[in-house]
């Protein structure tokens, strides 16, 4: 009597183990360490992607600057429109714009350089910030990202990129009376049209003496 209610117990044991193994599922300890680790997004991998496969060709997708700025005076609607990227709902809108000119005044902040005899812009050489550059080009999507954070950090990283690659040799080698061509980012607000203070974010920049920066 006391052997059979053993064997019963034995067996009770022996169903409640198997019914606990087959519901585990077994996985291999280093797949679930890769398959369970999070992959931290590089912003500045991206970005230096971005400058090498993108900025080359930004220019193709330029308005020139001398038209840019009476199209804002004349027909802003259409400047919004046909040339400029914004995010969202924002009245802030970026422009990928390019020209030359004279650089008649080197500020602490800027270049000034005349396009022609009636306009002026602002190179810019500190202050570098914003999201000009990234969404002026129209070759960064928000939905690349899982995050805002990440979107943002993008902006930094390629604006850090515009300070090193560009920026910082224009400030060594630029004087003035030079001649500079310039592809670069503007952002304008659609409720304050200032045309007489175009600031530019230089992506690529020509010095009249061949040397490129």
């Amino acid at each position: 009597m006391i052997m059979k209610r053993l064997i019963k117990l034995v067996l009770i044991v022996l169903s409640v183990l198997a019914i606990i193994f087959f519901s585990l599922k077994i996985e291999n300890l280093e797949e679930y360490k890769t398959a369970n680790t999070k992959v931290t997004f590089n912003a500045t991998e991206y970005a230096e992607k971005f400058w090498k496969e993108k900025v080359p060709s930004i220019k193709n997708k330029a308005i020139e600057t001398s038209e840019l700025i009476p199209l804002l005076v004349n027909n802003p609607k259409e400047a919004f429109e046909n040339h400029s990227r914004v995010l969202g709902i924002s009245k802030t809108h970026y422009f990928i714009t390019k020209g030359s000119g004279k650089i008649t005044s080197i500020e602490d902040e800027y270049f000034v350089v005349k396009i022609n005899e009636n306009q002026t812009v602002k190179i810019a050489t500190d202050f570098i910030f914003g999201n000009a550059v990234r969404d002026g080009s129209g070759e960064i999507s928000i939905n690349e990202f899982l995050n805002m954070t990440d979107f943002n950090n993008v902006s930094v990283a390629i604006n850090k990129l515009v300070k090193k690659n560009v920026v910082r040799k224009l400030q060594t080698t630029a004087e003035q009376g030079k001649t500079i061509d310039f592809v670069g980012a503007t952002e304008i607000y659609e409720e304050n049209i200032d045309t007489e203070n175009i600031r530019i974010i230089p992506v690529i920049a020509n010095l009249g003496n061949g040397e490129k920066n």
